[in-house]
């Protein structure tokens, strides 16, 4: 105020003589250096240097390291930040400024730096406190430095930052609902705050709230990436969608054994399955120069094939059926589905089996009727003097199981089975007791399944025959793998599963080595297959089953993996599921072209109905097209996009004709709801995961679709909590 005031000197200092100007300027001099000295001396203001919060708040660095509550955190106090001394305004003030005005300025001025040195020794004690694991105490100061910041201006841009540093520090000493309070402030004000949501989600982690936790996680990660920072939460995001699918597959399960009959799956499948049985092969040498006709004209002379609805009755009211002739009937009837079956044509030979069967049941679960007890009774003396029935109908319950198990009927297969070792029970039910061991692994029970494999081995040691010895014992093998790479009912694995199944599918290979060398040409063609099967278990355990349980197949599993396909080939050059590796890995390579025309070869030999080639050529295809977007992106060519986009096309259309040809193919769903995650069709995916999961037939089915569900709900919630918080509508 006085610097301004000297302009008005020059006018005073005209109206005095020489020696009169000397005595003035004297005296203004030394007036002019005493107030220097007084503004020298007197304490000047500060103020902070202005920070832009809310999407550039990271630069006051405010709260503590993610990953564990018991680790030292470093707090960033908002006064960390550089400050900067303030500037006086030079410009002139009116005539009128009078020194009142200035006492009123100075009572303020002097207000505000005491409040403010408050406010800095409370964030300094805060982080003292924190520095000697005083979290409670530490809490208090920012309350109290919350508190300061409200009646401080240059503060209110801190208020953010102030409640996430108690949040953290509530976090911290375990009270938990007051942090998650401070929490809703900071995304009150910032919901796209990273530090907040994080910590929110730890905090919802403990308390239990999984589905929070992982909405929270997979938030973060989009805001991550948004600022162009790598995802840091995708391993703990992987851990809570398994947990929660862990937690919801028991539930999923219940639904599969109580859901209704469904159609059979793809042809692909019904053959997978069945060519882990024996009995399918020994039918292939059996029927390989059988024509059907002749099959069909013994079913007629013996009785004719059984109709739709047909009973038991329906059959002893013809005159040419009695005791001696009903075996014969179902004898032919059975022969001619076996036949079906091993050419493939799964759906009539398993309507053949289901006719025979309910036939069967109608005599022996009779109602209170006087005449149906007779048709019981009739039953009832085959049972008891006719071994051909006996096995007839044994074999019928193990088919019509078959049947039931394919259609994801696990509880009516299981029962059919039972049935069927009741009235033969091994040794002779050895292939009924492997499907049985099967189902319990299917549904997770794993004592049981080890009680029923121990028992097969314990029959199989009573064998006078040694090649039947080791066959039946390799085909154990095969089916144990399955055991040791299935989840059981808490969702885990055995300890040791991927050493006990390679030890299973070693000794499959040891025991199938002498094939060539029976003399019994349907047991060696068996024997064959199973070799066959050993060679294919060795890839899904080595590749499959090891990516399953978290880890990485390395080169020597890959070298291994390639080279058992190569020996399942030399078996038999035109195994489909063979063919079908050799694509994986042709594409793993590279090789999208080669692979492509191996899969039309196999689409070509097919009767065109099978859905699996087109879920395999759907998936080679997506991976030429993720290759042209990753060149394009790397060298910014809009050429590579547009043939991606071609592609992705004719990826989603095969994909399309695959559900086409098979409803109820999960593979198809599953592999087209990845796609659709991968290319951010959140909704898409979600629909067809949703649309799967009633078709799952396994627990580990179940919890890949679970897990793609579970993971894209979060994702989805993810992307709509951001739009609402930019007031973007969907």
């Amino acid at each position: 105020h006085l610097i301004r005031k000297l302009r008005y000197i020059p006018l005073v200092l005209v109206m005095f003589n020489k020696n009169q100007t000397l005595i003035f300027g004297g005296s203004v001099l030394i007036a002019l250096i005493g107030v220097g000295l007084f503004y020298w001396f007197r304490p000047y203001k500060t103020q902070n240097k202005t920070i832009t919060n809310s999407d550039k708040k990271d630069n006051i660095k405010d709260t503590f390291d993610k990953k564990s509550l018991d680790e030292k955190d470093t707090v960033h106090t908002p006064n960390d930040t550089p400050v900067v001394k303030s500037t006086e305004d030079n410009t002139a003030p009116t005539l009128e400024d009078d020194d009142e005005d200035d006492d009123e300025d100075e009572e303020s001025n002097s207000n505000e730096v005491a409040l403010k040195t408050a406010y800095d020794d409370a964030l300094r004690m805060a982080k003292k406190l924190l520095n000697g694991g005083k979290f409670s105490k530490a809490a208090d100061k920012f309350t109290e430095a919350i508190g300061l910041a409200d009646q401080i201006p240059s503060a209110s841009k801190d208020i953010i930052t102030l409640y996430n540093n108690r949040s953290a520090m509530y976090e911290k000493c375990g009270e938990l609902d007051s942090s998650l309070n401070d929490i809703m402030v900071v995304l009150t004000m910032d919901a796209n705050h990273l530090k907040a949501r994080v910590r929110r989600a730890r905090i919802y982690e403990v308390q239990g709230r999984v589905k929070e936790a992982l909405d929270d996680y997979a938030l973060a990660v989009l805001l991550e990436r948004s600022k162009g920072l790598p995802p840091t939460n995708m391993e703990k995001i992987d851990e809570l969608v398994k947990q929660l699918a862990t937690s919801q597959l028991n539930g999923v399960m219940e639904m599969v054994k109580a859901g209704k009959v469904r159609a059979l799956p793809s042809k692909s499948h019904c053959r997978n399955f069945m060519d882990s049985f024996p009995s399918y092969h020994i039918w292939k040498i059996q029927f390989a120069q059988t024509d059907r006709e002749e099959l069909v004209e013994a079913v007629t002379s013996k009785g004719g094939p059984f109709m739709e609805g047909e009973q038991w009755s329906d059959m002893t009211a013809l005159d040419h059926m009695t005791l001696e002739t009903i075996p014969a009937r179902f004898e032919t009837v059975f022969t001619l589905a076996c036949f079906d079956l091993s050419r493939g044509a799964f759906r009539k030979g398993f309507d053949e089996i289901s006719r025979a069967f309910h036939v069967l049941r109608s005599a022996e679960f009779p109602s209170a009727n006087e005449k149906e007890k007779q048709y019981h009774e009739m039953y009832t003396e085959l049972m008891n003097t006719s071994e051909s029935f006996r096995s007839i109908a044994a074999s019928l319950e193990d088919l019509h199981g078959t049947s039931l198990h394919l259609r994801a009927d696990l509880q009516g297969a299981k029962q059919c089975y039972e049935n069927s070792l009741a009235i033969r029970p091994l040794p002779h039910g050895f292939e009924t007791a492997l499907k049985l061991a099967s189902i319990f692994v299917e549904i997770g029970t794993t004592e049981e399944s080890s009680r029923m494999y121990d028992s097969i081995l314990t029959s199989i040691s009573t064998e006078s025959d040694e090649l039947e010895k080791q066959s039946k014992t390799a085909w154990l093998c095969i089916h144990r793998v399955s055991k040791w790479v299935t989840r059981d009912e808490q969702g885990k694995y055995p300890d040791n599963a991927l050493e006990k199944a390679k030890e299973n599918v070693d000794e499959a290979l040891a025991l199938t080595a002498f094939y060539e060398d029976d003399s019994s040409k349907e047991r060696s063609a068996a024997v064959k297959s199973c070799r066959l099967l050993a060679f294919v278990k060795r890839v899904h355990v080595l590749i499959q089953a090891k990516s399953q349980m978290g880890q990485q197949p390395d080169n020597d599993d890959i070298k291994y993996a390639k080279e058992a396909v190569e020996e399942a080939k030399k078996l038999f050059p035109d195994y489909e599921t063979a063919l079908m590796l050799e694509v994986e890995f042709m594409t793993t390579d590279g090789n999208f072209d080669g692979a492509v025309e191996q899969i039309d070869r196999v689409i070509a030999k097919s009767d065109g109905d099978d859905a699996i080639p087109y879920v395999f050529k759907a998936n080679t295809l997506a991976q030429k097209a993720m290759m042209h977007f990753s060149i394009a992106q790397q060298y910014n060519s809009q050429k590579d996009v547009m043939e991606g986009q071609n592609i992705l096309k004719e990826v989603d259309e095969l994909f399309e004709k695959a559900i086409e040809l098979d409803a109820n193919g999960i593979e198809a769903l599953v592999h087209s709801a990845q796609l659709k995650t991968m290319m951010g069709d959140m909704k898409g995916s979600l629909g067809l995961s949703e649309r799967a999961l009633p078709l799952v037939r396994s627990r580990d089915e179940a919890l890949e679709v679970l897990n793609i569900k579970i993971m894209t709900e979060a994702q989805l919630a993810a992307v709509e909590e951001i739009q609402r918080s930019n007031g973007v509508t969907a």
